[in-house]
């Protein structure tokens, strides 16, 4: 046999270059939507007016539910994971639905990794937009909060 060669070693968790599958973020806005109590399966709650992303192009989007925050800005509990599995999201660029149905809980970063749905950027019609309710959640009334990407247009 020959002599043992030796090699340099790198640690794996230390990249020599930035990742390229992960871009910078631009900017990112906390939005919810207030579940009421009378809440039931097939049920749509529209997004509120939200001025702030009214003219900005959408990048991507995160929910979180219950576990990752207890409560919105205004205090109200954040929707239980078992609650959002009965949930949807559909989002409208005029009355195009660009998003439809996805699941909550694929958009939840401690289920996919912690990494965010991207989109290739649209401007969202918020009021048009909507989290719809397969099941009737068992703890209302309550919060769905994304955090949500996006750049300025152009």
């Amino acid at each position: 046999m020959g002599a043992a060669r030796a090699y340099p070693v790198r640690a794996a968790f230390l990249p020599t270059q930035p990742n390229p599958t992960m871009k910078p973020l631009i900017a990112s806005k906390l939005v919810w939507l207030n579940v009421p109590d009378y809440t039931v399966a097939g049920s749509s709650i529209r997004f509120p007016d939200i001025p702030e992303l009214s003219d900005k192009r959408i990048t991507g989007i995160e929910f979180y539910n219950i576990a990752m925050l207890a409560a919105t800005p205004d205090q109200v509990a954040v929707i239980t994971a078992a609650d959002a599995l009965g949930a949807t999201l559909t989002l409208k660029e005029n009355s195009t639905e660009r998003v439809q149905d996805i699941p909550l809980a694929t958009m939840l970063p401690t289920n996919v990794g912690g990494i965010w749905k991207e989109f290739v950027p649209f401007v969202v019609n918020w009021q048009a937009s909507v989290v719809r309710f397969t099941t009737t959640p068992a703890t209302l009334p309550c919060a769905v909060p994304f955090n949500i990407f996006y750049e300025e247009a152009p």
